[in-house]
């Protein structure tokens, strides 16, 4: 039998630059970006509910891990010239345990870790109380299986549009859910008793449920927004993306500060 050869050298080159290319090993990087602060930070209402969350973003290997910042200080001081120091709590958790919010007052949130500085400001919202939680029956049931039920939230949004909320429901004493997030200039009427299902969580008689309603500035209130329409949040492994919320805080840093003023209701099932 007769060998075949090629007697074109280029198309022989061509195949030899082909063969050579499958065995070569392709490296993605799957962190381009240089890590993140993502800062998550929160004064409210409630006397000791004064907290910083300070961690970095992760690569794609390793998202549910995100490494605390330690040995960060932090200050939170308001217009009035009236400042908290906190301290770590945990690795990467600055508390105060009196810090609290006044309705109307101005905050700013100071950071200075690993040789950075990072700021933002808040502006305490006026209370909007949550009066009450009821049950309704979900819409979707599994046939043959005990009912499913939801929270609904019930308050009454004040006269004068430029009031923002946010809804956080728990599942005992696990947060099961961030949304959603609205105001009484898009979803919710100017002035009216609102009753809100909060639809993403559903709860089986006996079980107890409770909710945070929060009352947000408007910076707070477009990041939540924008964040819904990301798919991660901060701390879990978010990547520097043009697709991050909309942060207030400076230096390139991720993540939010809020004073917020909360109430929250809770529920046994029946």
């Amino acid at each position: 039998m007769k060998s075949r050869s090629y007697k074109n050298p280029g198309l022989a080159l061509i195949l030899a630059l082909i063969l050579s290319a499958c065995t070569d090993v392709i490296e993605l990087d799957l962190n381009s970006s240089n890590p993140k602060f993502v800062i998550e930070g929160k004064i409210t209402n409630r006397i000791g509910d004064c907290e910083v969350k300070i961690t970095k973003t992760t690569d794609f290997f390793n998202p549910d891990f995100p490494p605390p910042v330690q040995g960060a200080e932090v200050m939170i001081y308001n217009d009035q010239g009236d400042t908290l120091v906190l301290g770590e709590s945990f690795p990467g958790v600055y508390t105060h345990p009196t810090g609290t919010a006044l309705t109307g007052r101005t905050y700013f949130l100071s950071v200075k870790a690993e040789g950075q500085y990072f700021s933002a400001q808040s502006v305490m919202p006026a209370l909007v109380p949550l009066d009450s939680v009821s049950q309704q029956l979900a819409i979707r049931q599994t046939p043959g299986k005990a009912s499913n039920y939801n929270l609904v939230a019930h308050f009454r949004d004040p006269l004068g549009t430029g009031n923002r909320y946010r809804m956080r429901v728990f599942k005992g004493p696990l947060l099961e859910d961030n949304a959603p997030v609205q105001s009484d200039e898009s979803l919710i009427e100017d002035g009216s008793a609102v009753s809100l299902p909060m639809r993403g969580v559903s709860y089986k008689a006996g079980e107890s449920g409770l909710l945070e309603l929060w009352c947000v500035d408007p910076i707070l209130y477009l990041y939540f927004s924008t964040l819904e329409n990301t798919s991660s949040a901060p701390g879990q492994g978010i990547s520097a993306a043009p697709g991050n919320p909309i942060s207030n805080l400076s230096n390139g840093a991720l993540g939010y500060f809020g004073a917020v003023q909360i109430t929250t209701r809770s529920l046994e099932i029946r």
